[in-house]
């Protein structure tokens, strides 16, 4: 008894600050109430460590999860509502091109004193990371689809090469080199052309720089260039009362007179489909040039010419007949009688 009394009171100082200082412990830790949080958990590539540098990440499965935890209510007050998982890639996993974590506190990094309880959704149980050696290799080319084309023109697109160089995962890039099954091959974004001018007269042509749209994990490496040809589309008109005028030398009507078979004439017009949409009877010019070796009195016919204000025009021939008379001569006025000074009244 002596002895336990002994034990007891020896250095009694010490034993009871530890005394105190464990039931403050157990009251700040296990002591203290446990609550449930949802922590939302996002997976970026920063999350995948240890990869070496001419691998690339092809695939994280899932990228976003929710799960549930406990614990005691000041440590969970000061945990972040968003969870960065910390995925080491093992050295033997390069080989086999992907690698598996199961979803546990210490994937998720979270403290020691708390407990996942559920995951959501309930089915997943594990963290899937795929990856592969990055390479080179040549992929065909799909032509662009064509967007927003102004009416009455006709545009084609013509890839100015056939191959372009990809880099990235080797198990992608694969399915672009192959040959059996048939490679896939690299498209582009739409390519949209509204700022032709739908008034374009003439065929023409340009260069366009494409846009590829390959997978996310895969880069293309250089330009991809094309060229659009733009053809306006022709159709044919006929414009109404359209008016005739002489192409006659200055004095011409003092000395002859012009009968014409028709004043207005209708003339067939021929291109492009929007222009011909627009255009009116007073855009065009037609006359008739007279021969020089006019024969008076006689009916003839004569082939008329038409102007226009664009080159992109062309017009069905229309002819009219004419007659021209000599004017006759107007006679001489007699002159006046002389006033004698004397004999006036």
């Amino acid at each position: 008894m002596s002895l336990l009394k002994r034990l007891l009171v020896h250095n009694w100082q010490v034993k009871v600050v530890a005394f105190f200082l464990a039931v403050a412990l157990w009251l700040y830790t296990s002591g203290q109430a446990r609550i449930e949080r949802t922590l939302q958990v996002r997976i970026g590539d920063s999350a995948v460590k240890s990869l070496p540098g001419d691998y690339q990440i092809t695939e994280i499965t899932p990228r976003e999860f929710r799960v549930d935890i406990d614990g005691p209510s000041t440590l969970l007050g000061d945990l972040a509502l968003d969870v960065q998982p910390a995925l080491v890639i093992a050295a033997d996993a390069l080989a086999q091109g992907q690698q598996t974590f199961p979803i546990t506190e210490r994937v998720l990094g979270l403290p020691g004193d708390v407990r996942l309880q559920r995951i959501n959704p309930e089915n997943l149980r594990e963290i899937r990371v795929a990856f592969g050696r990055i390479v080179e290799g040549q992929a065909g080319l799909l032509e662009p689809t064509l967007v927003e084309v102004p009416k009455g023109l006709d545009v084609t697109v013509s890839v100015k090469q056939g191959l372009v160089r990809l880099r990235g995962p080797q198990a992608v890039v694969d399915e672009y080199t192959r040959t059996d099954p048939p490679p896939r091959r690299i498209g582009f974004e739409p390519l949209r052309l509204a700022s032709i001018d739908p008034a374009t007269a003439a065929p023409t042509a340009f260069e366009v720089e494409l846009t590829p749209r390959p997978p996310a994990t895969v880069a293309v490496l250089g330009a991809v260039e094309a060229t659009v040809t733009v053809i306006p589309r022709l159709s044919a008109h006929k414009l109404e009362t359209v008016p005739v005028k002489l192409l006659v030398p200055h004095d011409f009507h003092e000395r002859y007179r012009v009968e014409l078979s028709a004043s207005q004439v209708s003339i067939g017009v021929h291109g492009p489909q929007n222009l011909l949409r627009e255009l009116q009877p007073g855009d065009l010019t037609v006359y008739l040039a007279l021969p020089r070796d006019i024969e008076p009195d006689v009916p003839k016919e004569g082939k008329l010419t038409i102007v226009s204000r664009s080159p992109a025009y062309t017009f069905d021939d229309v002819s009219v007949r004419f007659k021209v008379s000599v004017v006759a001569a107007r006679p001489t006025p007699p002159a006046p009688a002389p006033v004698i000074e004397g004999s006036r009244p």
